[in-house]
């Protein structure tokens, strides 16, 4: 659903109006009740969700996927497994194409992978159905850059019973990262990521380090070594203060290694590894909330995502209050709400959550409210400032706003400001359709490529010798009305922020903060 705002934004001031949590298509999207939810967003910023489709007998896995504001789905009607599916993993690869994990029924409750293929609208297996030897429980997927599969899941095979076997898809096979069973013990909520220079990270909930109070494992994350086909520790082993029960690995925007793990009622901690040991993020990354997964706890996972800031979020459910959703970012040292919390109308079960490449947070979720189908929402995007500017020469701080509703038809002017720049410099207006953080010079591109420019403009000011008098406006309605361009369209976020020339300045050009905004119709 498209809102109209009128908003002004600044470095310290966004909005008054309070941003919501909206349904996507309406509350309970799927025919049925659906369980083991899970969330993927294409390199199109276009979601998609796996769940397991209890409106079919066998109860096979479906997946919807979002397109031209509708959910249809992806192939046929639970043709996302051949048999019952557990522990879905849903992922997109770099070209948009689209993978699917699970334990298969079909299969003796072994490994499967499942690939979509768009031009036949048809789900296909990767290699034999059932690759693992036996049963695998807690199966995760990632992807290499390259599009290489890698899947982890506990091993019923191995001796003892569920230590970790990993494995990567080459060249029609699979091959195995260091044999059966390469944990020292049993592993629980076995997570695989690889990082961007490739590396292979798992994460697992270790019952060689047993923490009795929470009956389970402690985490511990090994990065895996293709030259001599084995694992080693990153960092301690069993590092984590307590148990790690549902935990998760993330890697973050400039490669490092996180995890986050439950303390049912208690807690949620969040840990980064700094390049020699584990550091807890924050406190509590649930705030002074009780969090709670309580259905069917040892089948979900936490979520733990991460924007285009480098920001964490995490999704959870408030024990508290009849178990709605909220979902927490860190910021400025602290776990802050992303809107309101228990944004859901009661209970959300299954909860997953993704960061569209545009910075909108998704969840998916089993929703009581519709009878325990699968609703999805998105944290309604508003205009707001991020990233961060660049000091001048004469060391000030410039910083950019928007006043007025930036629409394809409204009469009124949407202005986006410049203010504090140097007086009488020459400057451009950037914009993208989607955000990022990217070193230039000594500053940084708050900007995705490719990037679009407006006309150039003067700051004006006072007259010489320069001060930080200076300033740049553009009204962007009269730019959108009279520049036709694909990106312009309602419902599309757009990504602006200032460069400016500033000789002088030994760190590199003027550059604003960046404001990031929706086209209303």
């Amino acid at each position: 659903m498209l809102r109209t705002l009128t908003v002004i934004a600044s470095a310290a001031f966004v909005s008054a109006q309070t941003p919501v949590w909206e349904y996507v298509g309406g509350p309970g999207i799927s025919d049925g009740p659906a369980i083991s939810c899970q969330l993927a967003i294409a390199p199109d910023g276009m979601p998609a969700i796996a769940f397991q489709d209890q409106s079919l007998a066998g109860i096979p896995a479906s997946v919807l996927r979002l397109a031209n504001g509708a959910w249809s789905y992806a192939g046929p009607k639970g043709g996302a497994s051949v048999g019952q599916a557990w522990y879905t993993r849903l992922e997109f690869a770099v070209d948009g194409e689209l993978f699917m994990t699970c334990r298969e029924y079909a299969a003796s409750g072994r490994i499967s992978l499942r690939r979509f293929g768009a031009a036949t609208n048809l789900w296909s297996s990767v290699g034999p159905l059932g690759a693992s030897p036996g049963e695998a429980h807690y199966t995760d997927l990632a992807l290499r850059r390259d599009g290489t599969p890698y899947v982890i899941y506990a091993d019923r095979t191995t001796q003892p019973g569920d230590k970790a076997t990993a494995m990567r898809f080459e060249n029609g096979l699979w091959h195995l990262l260091d044999g059966f069973g390469f944990t020292p013990g049993v592993a629980a909520y076995t997570s695989i990521e690889v990082d961007p220079s490739g590396r292979v990270l798992a994460a697992f909930d270790d019952f060689a380090h047993y923490d009795p109070v929470a009956n389970a494992g402690r985490a511990t994350v090994m990065a895996y070594d293709p030259a001599g086909d084995s694992w080693s520790a990153l960092g301690s082993p069993g590092f984590s203060p307590h148990g790690a029960p549902n935990l998760t690995l993330a890697i973050d925007r400039d490669g490092a290694p996180w995890i986050a793990y439950y303390r049912w009622h208690a807690e949620l901690v969040v840990m980064r590894f700094d390049g020699s040991a584990w550091v807890v993020v924050g406190g509590s990354a649930a705030g002074p909330d009780r969090p709670a997964i309580e259905t069917e706890g040892w089948r979900q996972w936490l979520s733990l995502a991460f924007d285009s800031q480098n920001l964490p979020y995490v999704a959870y459910q408030r024990y508290d209050d009849d178990h709605r959703a909220a979902v927490r970012r860190f910021r400025n040292g602290q776990w802050e709400a992303v809107g309101n919390l228990g944004f859901t109308p009661t209970r959300a079960d299954y909860l997953a959550l993704a960061i569209a490449p545009d910075d909108v947070p998704w969840v998916v979720f089993r929703d009581a409210s519709q009878s325990g189908r699968a609703s999805v929402m998105r944290f309604a995007p508003q205009a707001q400032v991020y990233c961060e500017g660049v000091v001048s020469s004469l060391g000030c701080l410039p910083s950019i706003s928007i006043d007025g509703t930036p629409s394809l038809s409204a009469q009124t002017p949407c202005w986006i400001r410049a203010s504090n720049v140097i007086s009488n410099r020459t400057g451009l207006l950037l914009y993208s359709t989607r955000p990022d953080r990217t070193p230039f010079q000594a500053g940084t591109l708050c900007l995705g490529l490719p990037f679009r420019r407006t006309g150039p403009m003067n700051s004006g000011g006072n007259p010489p010798p320069s001060d930080c008098s200076g300033s740049f406006e553009r009204d962007f309605n009269h730019w959108m009305q009279t520049h036709a361009q694909p990106e312009l369209v309602p419902g599309r976020r757009l990504f602006a922020q200032y460069f400016y020339r500033d000789r002088l300045n030994p760190l590199g050009p003027g550059l604003t903060d960046a404001v990031s905004f929706e086209i209303q119709p």
